[in-house]
C-alpha cells in the first residue's frame, strides 16, 4: 500500500493508527481497576488521565490536530524517560542476578517478557513522535502553517499536567476524602 494512493495508508501512517488504538486500549483497561468509584484524589486524577487517553486515541484515529499536539509531548516523554527507566531496570536486574547467583528461569522469563513489552511500547512512542513531528505527519493532520514549537509546548503542557496531578494526589484528594480521615 502506498500513502499516495487514495484510500490507502502507507506504513508510516500505520504507527498513528496503532498508537491511537494503544491509547484507547490503555484507557479502557485502566477503567477495569475501578469496580467502585469513591471520588478520592487518586481516582479522580486516574479517571481524568484515562478519559484523556481515550479522547487522544479517538482523536489520533480521526486525524485531529489537537490529538497530534497532545501526543507529541506524551510520546516524547515516554520514549526518552521510558528508555532511561528501562536501561536502569535492566541494569538493576543484572545486578540482582549477579548477587543472587542466578534466578529461577520462570521468574527471569517473566521479567524479560515485561521488559520486551516495555521496549516495544517505547519504540512505538519513538516512531509515533517521529511521524507526528515530521512534515508528512503535519500534513496528515492538517496542521496550520503557523504552528511553531509544537513538541516543546506539548511537552511543557504534559509536564504541567503531571505536576498538577501529583499536587492533587499529594494534597490528600477531595474534601470528602479528608473528612473521612
Amino acid at each position: 500500500p502506498s500513502a499516495n494512493m487514495p484510500g490507502m495508508r502507507g506504513t508510516s501512517t500505520r504507527v498513528v493508527t496503532i498508537g491511537g488504538w494503544v491509547y484507547i486500549a490503555s484507557g479502557l483497561l485502566g477503567f477495569l481497576q475501578f469496580p467502585k468509584f469513591h471520588a478520592t484524589g487518586e481516582q479522580i486524577v486516574a479517571v481524568a488521565g484515562l478519559v484523556m487517553c481515550l479522547a487522544v486515541g479517538v482523536g489520533l484515529l480521526m486525524r485531529r490536530n489537537w490529538a497530534r499536539w497532545v501526543t507529541l509531548g506524551m510520546s516524547l516523554l515516554t520514549w526518552t524517560l521510558g528508555s532511561l527507566a528501562l536501561i536502569w531496570a535492566i541494569v538493576t536486574l543484572l545486578q540482582s542476578l549477579a548477587r543472587a547467583r542466578g534466578m529461577s528461569f520462570p521468574l527471569l522469563a517473566i521479567w524479560l517478557f515485561v521488559y520486551a513489552i516495555v521496549a516495544i511500547f517505547i519504540w512505538l512512542n519513538f516512531r509515533l513522535f517521529e511521524r507526528l513531528n515530521s512534515e508528512a505527519g503535519r500534513d496528515e493532520f492538517n496542521t496550520p502553517e503557523t504552528e511553531s514549537l509544537a513538541a516543546a509546548k506539548s511537552t511543557a503542557a504534559c509536564i504541567a499536567w503531571c505536576a498538577a496531578c501529583w499536587i492533587v494526589v499529594q494534597s490528600g484528594g477531595s474534601g470528602a476524602e479528608r473528612d473521612r480521615r
